[in-house]
């Protein structure tokens, strides 16, 4: 499935693929991050790829949300696109990141977690600091 995930990903870079295996849906890598960001989704790591799912159940639920969200997705089935939406306006980048700045981000949040309390309040001032764009 991640060979038909990244061969498909060529073609639709911009929008979310979601694939039907048994009774969910899943998506791969930057897709499983964005149904992180918008539904909550458990992100499963497993050797260098990222996965998210959800049940059959949610599907009609959540294509609402994305084209509430005007993200351009494809329902994959048996190798088959059987649905695709595209809009002319796709949101799908305001929502995907860089896996790569997405590891940084999680590195760095596992490092503040195995800091002791008074490691975090000398740091965390400083990442404060940044965010909201002062030196």
């Amino acid at each position: 499935m991640l060979e038909q995930y990244e061969k498909l990903k060529k073609e639709y870079p911009d929008s979310l693929l979601l694939f039907k295996s048994g009774i969910f849906y899943l998506s791969f890598q930057t897709d499983a991050i964005i149904l992180n960001k918008i539904f909550n989704y458990k992100i499963n790591i497993l050797t260098n790829t990222y996965k998210a799912g959800f049940p059959q159940s949610s599907l009609d639920l959540n294509l609402e949300k994305l084209e509430q969200k005007h993200i351009n997705y494809c329902i994959i089935e048996e190798k088959c696109i059987l649905k695709k939406q595209n809009f002319k306006h796709n949101n799908y980048s305001k929502y995907s990141i860089d896996l790569s700045l997405y590891n940084r981000i999680n590195e760095i949040i596992e490092k503040l977690k195995n800091m002791n309390t008074n490691e975090i309040s000398l740091v965390l001032p400083r990442i404060e600091r940044a965010l909201n764009g002062s030196c």
